[in-house]
């Protein structure tokens, strides 16, 4: 039985942690939309909700050809007069590969995932990592929603770790002494 209680303790300790890693990495998607729409000039009118619409597969298999294009590409030993033509090295080969990849992979942590794993035990690191990060602080679905869903969590565990775990054997052992009297 206290095996069961380490498992449950130890998946409640790792969700918090990636509930806080995951409010991180939203707010880094959103620091770089922000940034991304001052550099278009669009600064005033970025929105947050517009989802980001998954690669089609053809876009997809574009870029892997791309890739595969330039690693194949190996003849390097030609030199040209211009500019835009010269031999990448091997880091700006991986880096634009890396680039390329993370555009066409990666998706933005959405307010689902958080409260999807808040729901499962993770809202106390997501509330500790809003105030950490300073990060939507003035949003009342974060500031409102985290903390009951987080007062729900610990009386859930309460009564998992000392009812429903702990009570039935205690009365299974207290039946068993008793028959065997």
């Amino acid at each position: 039985m206290t095996i069961l209680k380490i498992v449950i303790a130890g998946f409640l300790v790792f969700l918090n942690i990636f509930s806080f890693l995951l409010v991180k990495a939203q707010k880094n998607d959103r620091e770089k939309k922000i940034l991304r729409g001052i550099a278009q000039g669009r600064a005033d009118n970025i929105d947050f909700d517009e989802k980001n619409k998954k690669p089609s597969k053809e876009e997809q298999d574009s870029a892997m050809k791309t890739l595969e294009d330039e690693e194949n590409d190996k003849d390097e030993s030609v030199l040209t007069d211009t500019e835009n033509e010269i031999p990448k090295d091997k880091d700006e080969k991986k880096e634009e590969t890396t680039r390329i990849l993370e555009k066409f992979s990666k998706k933005p942590v959405s307010d689902l995932k958080l409260f999807l794993c808040a729901v499962l035990g993770g809202s106390l690191g997501i509330y500790i990592a809003l105030f950490v990060f300073r990060y939507r602080l003035r949003d009342l679905s974060m500031m409102v929603l985290v903390p009951t869903i987080l007062v729900l969590n610990i009386y859930f565990y309460l009564q998992l770790f000392t009812v429903w775990i702990l009570l039935p054997f205690k009365n299974a052992a207290a039946a068993i002494t008793a028959l065997l009297k």
